[in-house]
């Protein structure tokens, strides 16, 4: 449990601190940081009512491990710098993945 809750810590704190270095409007990352968050916590509610909290807490952090890895697998192409509008949605998609899946992660600590 307190691995969980570490885990959970350290990547919202993450993801929060360097909301401002990923590319694109950081109006727009916050935005899509927060409405990510609100559904995760909305999805654990749901979710714990439906199953048990072991697999609400596996099922969250594969959604977040995923979302990370294809940021990861993202930034790791050769842009010489410049993205497109398009890699620019497909990137705030990944951040809304693993911010919604670290958010559910809460909401069953939470419970």
């Amino acid at each position: 449990m307190c691995l969980a809750w570490l885990t959970c810590s350290l990547n919202s704190t993450l993801i929060s601190f360097l909301l401002k270095y990923f590319p694109g409007n950081i109006f727009l990352n916050g935005l899509i940081s927060c409405m990510a968050e609100l559904a995760g916590s909305v999805i654990s509610g749901f979710a714990l009512m439906k199953w048990n909290t072991k697999i609400c807490l596996k099922t969250s952090f594969l959604i977040a491990t995923t979302g990370g890895i294809l940021m990861i697998y993202f930034l790791s192409q050769p842009t010489h710098g410049k993205f497109t509008s398009d890699e620019m949605v497909l990137f705030g998609a990944f951040i809304l993945i693993i911010k919604l899946g670290n958010s559910a992660a809460y909401g069953v600590l939470y419970c």
